[in-house]
Protein backbone atom coordinates (compact mmCIF):
# COMPACT_ATOMS: atom_id res chain seq x y z
CA UNK A 1 0.00 0.00 0.00
CA UNK A 2 1.26 3.56 -1.10
CA UNK A 3 1.75 5.98 1.41
CA UNK A 4 -0.83 8.32 0.28
CA UNK A 5 -3.41 10.18 1.51
CA UNK A 6 -6.69 8.49 1.37
CA UNK A 7 -9.00 11.65 2.18
CA UNK A 8 -8.20 15.44 2.79
CA UNK A 9 -10.25 16.81 5.41
CA UNK A 10 -9.42 20.74 4.95
CA UNK A 11 -11.33 23.66 3.75
CA UNK A 12 -11.43 22.40 0.31
CA UNK A 13 -13.42 23.93 -2.03
CA UNK A 14 -15.84 21.20 -4.35
CA UNK A 15 -15.72 23.09 -7.71
CA UNK A 16 -16.05 21.65 -11.34
CA UNK A 17 -12.56 21.85 -12.01
CA UNK A 18 -11.52 20.16 -8.88
CA UNK A 19 -14.15 17.13 -9.23
CA UNK A 20 -12.19 16.54 -13.23
CA UNK A 21 -9.34 15.15 -10.38
CA UNK A 22 -10.80 14.15 -7.43
CA UNK A 23 -14.12 12.74 -6.39
CA UNK A 24 -15.85 14.51 -3.22
CA UNK A 25 -18.43 14.02 -0.13
CA UNK A 26 -21.20 15.29 0.73
CA UNK A 27 -20.83 18.90 1.81
CA UNK A 28 -19.76 19.18 5.34
CA UNK A 29 -19.72 23.28 5.35
CA UNK A 30 -20.80 26.04 3.45
CA UNK A 31 -17.98 28.76 3.20
CA UNK A 32 -18.51 32.54 2.64
CA UNK A 33 -15.57 34.70 1.54
CA UNK A 34 -15.86 37.84 3.27
CA UNK A 35 -14.09 40.89 3.66
CA UNK A 36 -11.68 41.84 7.43
CA UNK A 37 -11.30 45.35 7.45
CA UNK A 38 -9.74 47.97 9.96
CA UNK A 39 -12.23 49.67 12.09
CA UNK A 40 -10.57 52.96 11.98
CA UNK A 41 -10.84 53.04 8.02
CA UNK A 42 -14.89 53.27 8.84
CA UNK A 43 -15.59 50.58 6.17
CA UNK A 44 -19.40 49.02 7.06
CA UNK A 45 -20.07 47.32 3.74
CA UNK A 46 -18.82 46.11 0.88
CA UNK A 47 -19.78 49.19 -1.12
CA UNK A 48 -17.77 51.24 1.18
CA UNK A 49 -14.37 49.99 -0.23
CA UNK A 50 -15.63 50.94 -4.29
CA UNK A 51 -12.02 51.17 -5.93
CA UNK A 52 -10.04 49.92 -3.22
CA UNK A 53 -7.22 47.18 -3.67
CA UNK A 54 -8.35 44.21 -1.58
CA UNK A 55 -5.87 41.93 -0.59
CA UNK A 56 -5.76 37.71 -1.42
CA UNK A 57 -3.29 34.85 -1.33
CA UNK A 58 -2.70 33.20 -4.16
CA UNK A 59 -3.88 30.03 -5.34
CA UNK A 60 -7.31 30.72 -3.51
CA UNK A 61 -10.66 30.60 -4.51
CA UNK A 62 -10.98 34.81 -2.82
CA UNK A 63 -9.21 36.13 -6.03
CA UNK A 64 -11.95 35.02 -8.53
CA UNK A 65 -15.09 35.24 -5.33
CA UNK A 66 -13.46 39.05 -5.48
CA UNK A 67 -13.43 39.64 -8.99
CA UNK A 68 -16.76 38.16 -9.60
CA UNK A 69 -18.55 40.48 -6.61
CA UNK A 70 -16.54 43.27 -7.95
CA UNK A 71 -17.90 43.39 -11.24
CA UNK A 72 -21.64 42.28 -10.01
CA UNK A 73 -21.40 45.16 -7.76
CA UNK A 74 -20.10 47.69 -9.94
CA UNK A 75 -17.23 47.93 -6.96
CA UNK A 76 -13.85 48.21 -9.49
CA UNK A 77 -12.06 46.32 -6.75
CA UNK A 78 -8.05 45.72 -7.46
CA UNK A 79 -6.51 42.56 -6.78
CA UNK A 80 -3.18 42.21 -4.49
CA UNK A 81 -2.02 39.21 -4.27
CA UNK A 82 -0.54 38.15 -1.34
CA UNK A 83 2.00 34.53 -0.46
CA UNK A 84 0.81 34.37 2.76
CA UNK A 85 -1.87 34.99 5.60
CA UNK A 86 0.62 37.29 7.56
CA UNK A 87 1.67 39.52 4.63
CA UNK A 88 -2.07 39.80 4.00
CA UNK A 89 -2.87 40.52 7.10
CA UNK A 90 0.37 43.03 7.37
CA UNK A 91 -0.70 44.62 4.38
CA UNK A 92 -4.16 45.56 5.82
CA UNK A 93 -2.26 46.44 8.75
CA UNK A 94 -0.21 49.39 7.33
CA UNK A 95 -2.97 50.62 4.93
CA UNK A 96 -1.71 49.45 1.63
CA UNK A 97 -5.19 47.66 1.14
CA UNK A 98 -8.70 48.31 1.70
CA UNK A 99 -9.23 44.78 3.47
CA UNK A 100 -8.34 41.43 3.34
CA UNK A 101 -10.65 38.58 1.49
CA UNK A 102 -10.96 35.07 2.42
CA UNK A 103 -12.79 32.05 3.44
CA UNK A 104 -14.91 33.76 6.43
CA UNK A 105 -13.61 30.37 8.71
CA UNK A 106 -10.23 31.19 8.06
CA UNK A 107 -10.48 35.15 8.71
CA UNK A 108 -12.20 34.40 12.00
CA UNK A 109 -9.43 31.95 13.40
CA UNK A 110 -6.64 34.55 12.12
CA UNK A 111 -8.49 37.71 13.62
CA UNK A 112 -9.08 36.16 17.11
CA UNK A 113 -5.25 35.40 17.73
CA UNK A 114 -3.93 38.80 17.03
CA UNK A 115 -3.53 40.93 19.85
CA UNK A 116 -4.53 43.82 18.32
CA UNK A 117 -7.64 41.50 17.07
CA UNK A 118 -10.23 44.62 18.67
CA UNK A 119 -8.90 46.75 15.75
CA UNK A 120 -10.59 44.52 12.99
CA UNK A 121 -13.80 43.82 12.02
CA UNK A 122 -15.18 41.31 9.43
CA UNK A 123 -18.16 42.92 6.68
CA UNK A 124 -21.14 41.20 6.77
CA UNK A 125 -21.63 41.11 2.99
CA UNK A 126 -20.55 37.81 1.59
CA UNK A 127 -18.75 37.95 -2.06
CA UNK A 128 -19.29 34.46 -2.41
CA UNK A 129 -20.81 31.31 -1.16
CA UNK A 130 -18.82 27.89 -1.71
CA UNK A 131 -19.58 24.03 -0.84
CA UNK A 132 -16.90 22.87 1.30
CA UNK A 133 -16.21 18.64 1.10
CA UNK A 134 -14.17 15.78 2.01
CA UNK A 135 -11.88 15.16 -1.38
CA UNK A 136 -10.45 11.90 -1.85
CA UNK A 137 -9.48 9.76 -5.33
CA UNK A 138 -12.26 8.93 -7.43
CA UNK A 139 -13.14 5.46 -5.74
CA UNK A 140 -16.79 4.16 -5.56
CA UNK A 141 -16.01 2.16 -2.47
CA UNK A 142 -14.24 5.21 -0.70
CA UNK A 143 -17.23 7.20 -1.95
CA UNK A 144 -20.20 4.89 -0.28
CA UNK A 145 -18.42 4.87 2.94
CA UNK A 146 -17.65 8.54 3.30
CA UNK A 147 -21.01 9.16 2.64
CA UNK A 148 -22.53 6.42 4.49
CA UNK A 149 -20.62 8.02 7.74
CA UNK A 150 -21.86 11.55 7.26
CA UNK A 151 -25.21 10.61 7.03
CA UNK A 152 -24.63 8.94 10.13
CA UNK A 153 -23.13 11.74 11.79
CA UNK A 154 -26.31 13.72 10.82
CA UNK A 155 -28.84 11.71 11.28
CA UNK A 156 -27.55 11.08 15.22
CA UNK A 157 -27.01 15.00 15.62
CA UNK A 158 -22.97 14.38 15.71
CA UNK A 159 -22.84 16.78 13.07
CA UNK A 160 -24.26 19.41 14.89
CA UNK A 161 -22.39 19.26 17.84
CA UNK A 162 -19.32 18.52 16.34
CA UNK A 163 -20.01 22.11 14.42
CA UNK A 164 -20.98 23.86 17.86
CA UNK A 165 -17.66 22.14 19.05
CA UNK A 166 -15.06 23.74 16.17
CA UNK A 167 -16.90 26.58 14.97
CA UNK A 168 -18.73 27.97 17.88
CA UNK A 169 -17.70 27.30 21.09
CA UNK A 170 -13.79 27.74 22.32
CA UNK A 171 -11.70 24.56 21.53
CA UNK A 172 -8.12 23.59 21.77
CA UNK A 173 -7.36 25.62 17.76
CA UNK A 174 -9.28 28.56 18.74
CA UNK A 175 -9.13 29.43 22.38
CA UNK A 176 -11.89 32.23 22.12
CA UNK A 177 -14.10 30.02 19.52
CA UNK A 178 -15.13 31.35 16.04
CA UNK A 179 -18.51 32.16 16.96
CA UNK A 180 -19.70 31.14 13.64
CA UNK A 181 -22.91 30.44 13.90
CA UNK A 182 -25.02 27.48 11.75
CA UNK A 183 -26.63 28.89 8.65
CA UNK A 184 -29.91 27.72 7.70
CA UNK A 185 -28.18 26.84 4.10
CA UNK A 186 -25.66 24.51 6.28
CA UNK A 187 -29.02 22.94 8.37
CA UNK A 188 -30.98 21.83 5.49
CA UNK A 189 -27.58 20.27 4.06
CA UNK A 190 -27.47 17.81 6.96
CA UNK A 191 -30.84 17.28 6.95
CA UNK A 192 -30.71 16.38 3.60
CA UNK A 193 -28.25 13.98 4.58
CA UNK A 194 -30.23 12.03 7.19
Amino acid sequence: RSAGVDLMCAGTSDTVERRASMAFSQPIFISSVKMLVRNKDGYKDAADIKGKPIAVLGRTTAEPAVLAFSKQKKLDLTISRSVSAEAALSKLRLGHVAAWARDEVLLRGIHQLQPDAGEFSILPTPMSSEVIAIAFPGDAGLQRVVDQTLASLARDGRMETLYQKWFVQPNPATHKGLNLQLSTELKEVFERQR
